[in-house]
């Protein structure tokens, strides 16, 4: 089943529909100095969003697999350190495209 269908263009021989969406629609012509920039609160809301899915995941271990509080604590702060440090570096290289 094929979910996009490369047919010519009747105006020109040499691009297809896909061709065409993904150059005008897709290109750098479009950017808007708003648009690229990522803005301080969305970097807050997705870095607390991630921070409570790694935290969920170890809670969750925890009571599940019954993990000693010893090792569900170290693991804890492990992840949210991982968390924060991927997602601010995801940003940063972001930014600096």
């Amino acid at each position: 089943m094929k979910i996009f269908r490369c047919e010519k263009n009747s105006d020109s021989t040499d691009h297809s529909y896909i061709t065409d969406l993904s150059s005008g629609y897709l290109s750098g012509g479009l950017d808007h100095p708003f648009i690229t920039v990522v803005s301080p609160l969305k970097k807050i809301i997705v870095l607390i969003l991630w921070m409570a899915v790694s935290a969920f995941l170890v809670v969750g271990s925890h009571k599940l697999f019954g993990l000693p509080d010893e090792v569900a604590g170290s693991l804890y702060f492990i992840t949210i350190g991982i968390t924060v440090s991927s997602v601010l570096n995801y940003y940063k290289k972001r930014e600096s495209v």
